[in-house]
């Protein structure tokens, strides 16, 4: 287990912490600007995963009308209709497990940048030790910009969103996040597929805006920046999708 810890340190964390405060230094002591320049680096790696993602839940929103009529056709086979649908999948080139990529590859990106921000923003004189000993030889004069400034437009970077200063960070958060999913959830003929999208609309903001409560707000920064850029990228592949219902998917640029 202690390896592992090592392992985790040295090929995710430090990398990560040196690339923050390289960021910082790059903009004028902003660590804000550092966190949202960071989350366009990762949206810019993630890139053609992403527009992947995008163009796989444009293919299934256009498959609705021959997915409905497969669930008229065969009623009353619930079997059937699952491999006529995987049929369908397979004929038109979708995978619905690909419009999911970009999401679980976030997930240890958002926990690796938590114990970052933790390491980059430390609150005791033993933290900002174990702040230096993280930072790269080569990169020595970043040790000259310790300790950080961890303000952003009044917003405590370091700290949970508490308190109205910063209760707009988790809404932020929680907004841009059932803008994004409205945007890339399309219509079910399946009754069950469609109340489980319904969820999901509602389940991943509240969850988000919740934590953002608890983690730090650069945390709830990175979240805001990468559903506002995910916005932009699903709006040039598919238009306003579900977001606007009076506009057709293929009205799309």
């Amino acid at each position: 287990m202690e390896f592992l810890g090592d392992a985790w340190s040295t090929i995710i964390i430090q990398p990560m912490v040196n690339s923050l405060l390289l960021l910082y230094w790059v903009f004028f002591s902003n660590f804000g600007i550092a966190i949202i320049a960071f989350t366009m680096l990762v949206r810019l790696v993630m890139v053609p995963l992403t527009i992947k993602q995008s163009r796989q839940i444009k293919a299934m929103n256009g498959l609705q009308p021959l997915m409905k009529q497969l669930q008229e056709k065969y009623k009353n086979d619930r079997q059937r209709v699952s491999q006529e649908t995987m049929k369908l999948y397979k004929e038109h080139g979708v995978n619905p497990l690909g419009c999911l990529g970009p999401m679980f590859i976030q997930f240890p990106i958002w926990i690796a940048l938590y114990y970052s921000l933790i390491k980059a923003l430390p609150a005791t004189p033993e933290s900002l030790i174990g702040l230096s000993s993280l930072l790269y030889s080569s990169l020595g004069f970043l040790h000259s910009l310790i300790p950080l400034d961890n303000t952003f437009v009044g917003v405590d970077l370091s700290q949970p969103g508490q308190g109205a200063g910063t209760l707009v960070m988790p809404v932020l958060v929680g907004g841009s996040m059932w803008v994004m999913q409205k945007m890339s959830t399309f219509p079910s003929a399946d009754p069950k597929q469609a109340q489980s999208a319904q969820i999901m609309l509602w389940m991943m903001p509240l969850m988000l805006t919740f934590f953002s409560f608890q983690l730090p707000s650069g945390l709830a920064l990175y979240w805001v920046a990468s559903n506002l850029i995910q916005m932009g990228i699903q709006y040039f592949i598919t238009g306003w999708g579900n977001l606007l219902p009076s506009k057709a998917v293929e009205s799309a640029p």
